[in-house]
């Protein structure tokens, strides 16, 4: 009899235990308010994708986000989407990490130069048709260059998560800061053999291509 009692004791015990676990696992699973802020933002960027690619075409595009532009960030996104599948594979095959805060100075070949040329007047376009939709009263911004700065930030961190701390417009101005340093170098180290002499002489082409003026390197260690 003891022991049936003490059985029957434990059970209730061991239940309400069970349940007191549970209720505690339950609040531990509640989202976090950042949890929720990525989860909407995914949402959004769905929203954002199917707007861009049920667009007929750039301006269409640029129009429909115009009278959307407030209502939200889905216009914004779409819009950056859209330039991404433009210009991103393009521009990184150029050397650059994105067209974001990009500019003359930066482009150096003719290629990189075409490049910019395309960016800019998809830029152009979008500020037109921003300011045409805001001085026909269907939405848009009378202040256009806000517009672009800011589609071309949600470009990048759609790319990369966040915006740079610095912007970095070419990716090779790493390499032809060593290289400079390494053709300095070479003038004042004697060549004894031809492959060191070839060596010197293919960093020299990479600077020249790069834009850089050797005949001032040369004079300086000169």
């Amino acid at each position: 009899m003891v022991t049936r009692t003490k059985a029957k004791a434990a059970a209730p015990k061991a239940a309400t235990t069970a349940a007191a676990r549970k209720g505690s696992k339950a609040k531990a699973k509640a989202p976090s308010k950042a949890d929720l802020e990525r989860k909407a933002t995914k949402a959004q960027m769905v929203k954002a994708k199917r707007m861009m690619q049920r667009s007929t075409s750039q301006l269409a595009l640029f129009n429909k986000a115009a009278k959307l532009w407030g209502d939200g960030n889905t216009a914004l996104l779409a819009v950056a989407m859209h330039l991404n599948a433009q210009f991103f594979e393009r521009g990184k095959k150029l050397g650059f990490l994105h067209f974001y805060g990009l500019t003359g100075d930066a482009c150096k070949t003719e290629e990189q130069k075409a490049f910019l040329a395309d960016v800019t007047r998809s830029l152009e376009e979008l500020k037109a048709t921003f300011h045409q939709a805001w001085l026909d009263g269907k939405g848009g911004d009378s202040n256009t260059n806000r517009v672009v700065t800011n589609v071309s930030k949600e470009a990048y961190k759609a790319i990369y998560g966040s915006l740079p701390r610095k912007v970095v417009y070419d990716i090779w101005d790493g390499v032809t800061k060593a290289a400079t340093a390494a053709y300095r170098k070479s003038l004042s180290t004697k060549h004894d053999d031809e492959a060191s002499l070839e060596t010197a002489r293919l960093i020299a082409a990479f600077l020249t291509h790069r834009g850089i003026d050797i005949a001032k390197i040369n004079q300086s260690v000169g």
